[in-house]
C-alpha cells in the first residue's frame, strides 16, 4: 500500500536559500528535488516535475514524505498551483527557511558536506557507471557501493538509454555538471559530452579495461583494469 504523503519541505530563493535546502536535505537524509517547475498525479501517486537537459525538458519523479524542493526566485509563479494542488491532497509545503534560523543553515553549508543528494552537480563523491559496467545488475551493484560509501550515483547517456537508470542520473553536456572533490568513473569511455560534465570533479580516476580509451588522456589518475574486479574489490574492502 503506498504511503501516504504528509509534508514537503520547500526551499524557494537564490542561491544561498537553494544551497541551504541542499544540505538541509543531506543533513536529515532526505531526497532533495532541483530546479522544481511543479507537482503532478501519475499513476495514481503524486509527482514533482523538475527541468532536465540543461532546462529543455520536463521530467516527473515520484516524490516520498518529507523530500526537499527547490525552486529558482524567478520560478515563484509555479508556487501557487503547487499549493493549490497540495492542499487539495491535505499535505503541508513547509517553508524550509522558518525550520530553522538562517544564520544556523549558514554555519551548516560551511561546515557540512553536500553529500546523498539527487543533484550531482553537488555532490562531493561521485561513483560514475558507463556501458563497461555490462549489465544494468553491475550497475545497480555501483549503486549500492555508492550508498555505503555515502556517495552520489551517475551514469552515461547511453546507460541511461539502455534503462539502465533514470536520466536524471546522466552526466554531461545532456545531464548534469560535476564539481565533486572526486569522481571514480568505471567503465567509461570517455566521449566529449560526458567529459564535458565529469571533467569538472577535481579529481577524476578511471578505471577501463582499454588503454586506448579517451578517458585516460583527460582524468586525473588511470587504472587499466576489468572495472568489474575493482568494483568486487571495493565492495569486499566496504
Amino acid at each position: 500500500m503506498m504511503k501516504k504523503i504528509e509534508c514537503l519541505t520547500l526551499f524557494c530563493g537564490g542561491p544561498e536559500v537553494q544551497t541551504a535546502g541542499k544540505v538541509y536535505a543531506a543533513a536529515k537524509g532526505l531526497t532533495c528535488h532541483t530546479d522544481v517547475i511543479g507537482l503532478e498525479m501519475a499513476d495514481g501517486k503524486l509527482h514533482v516535475k523538475r527541468k532536465l537537459y540543461s532546462t529543455h525538458l520536463d521530467g516527473l519523479f515520484p516524490l516520498e514524505n518529507g523530500d526537499v524542493l527547490i525552486l529558482d526566485e524567478k520560478k515563484k509563479e509555479c508556487l501557487e498551483e503547487m499549493t493549490a494542488l497540495a492542499t487539495q491532497l491535505g499535505i503541508t509545503l513547509t517553508d524550509g527557511m522558518s525550520l530553522t534560523a538562517v544564520s544556523e543553515l549558514s554555519g551548516l553549508i560551511h561546515t557540512e558536506e553536500i553529500v546523498k543528494t539527487e543533484d550531482l552537480s553537488a555532490a562531493k563523491l561521485v561513483l560514475l557507471g558507463g556501458k563497461g559496467l555490462g549489465s544494468k545488475a553491475n550497475f545497480e551493484r555501483l549503486e549500492a557501493l555508492a550508498e555505503k560509501l555515502g556517495a552520489s550515483c551517475g551514469c552515461t547517456r547511453p546507460v541511461a538509454m539502455a534503462g539502465w537508470a533514470s536520466y536524471d542520473k546522466v552526466v554531461g553536456l545532456s545531464g548534469s555538471i560535476l564539481g565533486a572533490d572526486l569522481c571514480i568513473a568505471f567503465g567509461v569511455s570517455g566521449a566529449a559530452p560526458l567529459m564535458a560534465g565529469a571533467s569538472g570533479a577535481k579529481r577524476l580516476i578511471a578505471v577501463n579495461n582499454d588503454p586506448k580509451a579517451q578517458i585516460f588522456g583527460r582524468c586525473s589518475e588511470g587504472i587499466v583494469a576489468d572495472c568489474l574486479e575493482i568494483l568486487t574489490a571495493m565492495e569486499q574492502e566496504v
